[in-house]
């Protein structure tokens, strides 16, 4: 039988290892001193069916439907907008729209993008003028930025096969910066030499296709791979950008799937890199902020079970992913990531502390073919 000595001694340290863990519990859950949340500001009902957005430019957000091409430009400050759809293979049309292709250049006129060239548009759908790019490749030229009426930027899509180690170890340039008045084209930054966190010698992270980057200034830019983990910067130093810094990503709920070089990827494992794999939507500027909003990844069980579930998977039932935004400021992590409420959809475009989402489609909206979108504040307390 225990002394009461002894029983006293072990409730005191039951205690003392109860308050360590309250404490442990405290500290973790205060890591940092500001708590991120989000405030609806106003909903926007597009009335376009299928409606993905594309871009945003002061009062005014352009979206298109995957399906016919169609392209709304929807003035918020007005509550009004224009449709138009010229897609076709004639000398005033444009080839498909991706997303990737798709943007304001100024407050007047907006591009879509294919392999060769920039079709031009006002906003009420009349052709401009054709931009002629020195692109060779046969990936379409995407991620387009304009700094003024000449000059601009476009993201290359590097070409080959993701699962191959040759296609990290040959070295590739990934940025393009055009003028269209002189016709000089230069191009920028090593892909993977100086981006080497998408791979090593033992596999690859899939899923690299998208290049997100910002021009800050006209002496900075920054990019940010989809699958990546670190914000790459790079200044201007004579006629080129040279890598100045580099800023790593601490999120909290983002986990990379590495793969072995060549291996076989079936029908299930791409279904499950599509719809299971963690992806970053992009990264957003402001001040000294830094916000990057990412989707968590699945694992393999919850899809295989997902799909058996829903017979409509994967075309018209998909399983609903957790997105987050990430805050940074100064180069350093300013808050826990915040998870975006269902009830809000997924973020499409994040710009000046407020974020734009996409509610998902109901049977209502389905029938009468309107799409909603809501913009958000980010708030800290």
């Amino acid at each position: 039988m225990f002394s009461k000595n002894i029983i006293i001694s072990i409730f005191l340290v039951l205690i003392l290892f109860s308050l360590l863990g309250c404490e442990n519990d405290f500290n973790s859950n205060n890591k940092y001193n500001k708590l991120p949340s989000l405030t609806i500001l106003d909903s926007i009902i597009i009335d376009l069916p299928g409606a993905k957005f594309a871009d945003y430019r002061k009062n005014k957000m352009l979206f298109y439907n995957s399906n016919d091409f169609e392209v709304l430009v929807y003035d918020k400050l007005n509550n009004k907008s224009i449709n138009f759809n010229k897609h076709g293979n004639a000398p005033d049309e444009y080839d498909n729209i991706t997303g990737k292709n798709l943007y304001f250049i100024n407050d007047s006129i907006i591009g879509i993008s294919s392999n060769h060239s920039i079709q031009l548009y006002n906003f009420l759908g009349e052709y401009q003028k054709k931009i002629n790019v020195n692109n060779i490749s046969i990936s379409p030229v995407s991620n387009f930025k304009f700094l003024n009426d000449t000059t601009f930027f476009y993201v290359k899509i590097p070409e080959g096969n993701t699962s191959e180690f040759a296609y990290y170890s040959d070295p590739k340039k990934i940025l393009a910066f055009e003028n269209t008045q002189t016709l000089k084209h230069r191009l920028f930054i090593d892909f993977p030499t100086e981006i080497t966190e998408l791979f090593d010698e033992q596999g690859y992270f899939p899923y690299t296709y998208d290049h997100h980057f910002n021009v800050l200034n006209k002496d900075l830019i920054s990019y940010l791979n989809s699958n990546g983990n670190t914000i790459y910067f790079y200044k201007k130093k004579g006629k080129d950008f040279i890598l100045d810094n580099t800023v790593p990503l601490d999120l909290e709920y983002y986990e990379r799937i590495k793969y072995k070089y060549n291996s076989i990827i079936d029908m299930d494992e791409s279904i499950f890199q599509t719809f299971g794999s963690p992806i970053i939507f992009g990264n957003y500027f402001y001040g000294d902020f830094i916000f990057t909003i990412y989707k968590q990844g699945f694992d393999r069980e919850y899809i295989r079970n997902f799909a058996e579930e829903n017979v409509g998977f994967p075309y018209f039932k998909r399983p609903e992913a957790k997105y987050y935004i990430n805050t940074m400021k100064d180069g350093n992590k300013y808050s826990s990531d915040l998870l975006i409420d269902k009830k809000y959809g997924i973020p499409v475009y994040m710009n000046n502390e407020n974020v734009l989402t996409q509610k998902y489609p109901d049977s209502k909206s389905e029938k009468t073919g309107k799409t909603t979108f809501y913009k958000l504040r980010l708030e800290f307390k």
